[in-house]
């Protein structure tokens, strides 16, 4: 009798112990779930604005072709002093080959 009490007792508290895991790994996975469902909220937020955004300056073309305008004056004004000491530096090079030959 005193046996079967004991044994009785440890398969209870093996049940609850089992219970609490299995409620910690439920809320686990709800809260992850939750996290899951806000990044793909956020993702869908993200995606609409972008998309309006698009359409916005899409709709107007001048003011397309002239943000496009702005962008490539301004790659080109960075990217002309770059090329210019480039082309520089090349005509150095190829003026002390022909020297030296």
């Amino acid at each position: 009798m005193g046996k079967s009490l004991y044994l009785r007792q440890d398969e209870i508290q093996a049940k609850l112990k089992s219970r609490e895991s299995t409620a910690r790994i439920d809320s686990l996975k709800n809260s992850e779930n939750e996290q899951i469902n806000t990044d793909v909220d956020m993702a869908n937020i993200g995606a609409k604005y972008y998309k309006e955004l698009y359409q916005e300056r899409t709709s107007n073309k001048e003011i397309h072709i002239e943000l496009l305008s702005k962008f490539y004056k301004n790659r080109i004004n960075t990217l002309m002093p770059i090329l210019l000491k480039l082309f520089n530096h090349q005509s150095k090079q190829i003026e002390l080959i022909q020297n030296t030959i």
